[in-house]
């Protein structure tokens, strides 16, 4: 056998056990603290847009609400429903000076959903979602023509598995003008 020098030797060795067990600590440490992070920005990116989500059908549902309560010439109010007409033009009759308006129906009305939240729904279709308690049309009775209708809100955003709860309270307010036939 040949013996090389220790000079050479020493020239030419790699990483000891001890300098490749700590670099590999230290990528693990690295690497470890950046899947925490992601799953932390994954965790909040979801939950804003949960609760964006949420905003929007709200806003959606507001807008409908304001366009049908301020037109209204009639309609009935219960704490869990809410019943408007609305006249207006038949289909095809827009800029017939001689149209006569006809009466549009149009109901509100809380359903169940599941896990004891209910969707807000006009006319069958539904505008607002994860709606937590029922909400509630006020004041009870007939639309009068002098009459403010408030529908108070609560939306929720709930993650199954998790102990987070978003809620989100709205009270909205609408002053009628009513139209007339």
């Amino acid at each position: 056998m040949r013996d090389r020098p220790a000079a050479v030797a020493r020239d030419e060795r790699g990483f000891t056990l001890i300098e490749f067990t700590l670099a590999t600590a230290i990528g693990a440490l690295i690497t470890g603290t950046l899947v925490v992070t992601l799953f932390y920005f994954n965790d909040l990116t979801t939950r804003y847009r949960d609760s964006l989500s949420v905003s929007n059908e709200l806003q959606r549902a507001a807008s409908l609400l304001n366009h049908d309560v301020v037109n209204a010439a009639e309609g009935e109010i219960e704490a869990d429903a809410l019943e408007l007409v609305i006249y207006g033009l038949e289909e095809g009759a827009f800029g017939d000076a001689g149209a006569t308006p006809v009466p549009i129906t149009v109901t509100y009305a809380l359903q169940p959903s599941s896990d004891q939240m209910y969707n807000l729904v006009r006319d069958g279709q539904t505008i607002a979602r994860r709606i937590a308690d029922p909400a509630g049309f006020s004041p009870v009775g007939a639309v009068s023509e002098t009459s403010q209708i408030t529908v108070t809100i609560t939306t929720a955003v709930d993650r199954p598995g998790e102990d987070y709860d978003q809620d989100t309270a709205a009270e909205l307010v609408f002053h009628r003008r009513p139209s007339k036939p």
